[in-house]
């Protein structure tokens, strides 16, 4: 299993006053960069496991069929027409 970690994250405030607000998630540090400016808080930091194979999930109790691919945007737009 692979070990990730998140912490929360001070988030620019949607009023654009220059104020954060925490973040009401725990965040990888790849999510945070969707909001320019966002600061870790250091002390959040929390390490979670996530399962790479079949088996793994298996072993952790994950039930749920495997993910169908999703079909290219041509080859929808061909069924709508």
């Amino acid at each position: 299993m692979r070990s990730i970690e998140f912490h929360t994250y001070l988030l620019p405030s949607a009023a654009g006053d220059g104020t954060f607000q925490p973040s009401s998630r725990k965040l990888t540090a790849w999510q945070a960069i969707a909001w320019p400016g966002a600061t870790r808080v250091e002390g959040s930091r929390e390490v979670r496991q996530c399962p790479e194979t079949a088996e793994e999930r298996t072993e952790l109790g994950f039930t749920a069929p495997p993910v169908k691919p999703v079909a290219k945007a041509a080859e929808l737009a061909l069924r709508r027409a």
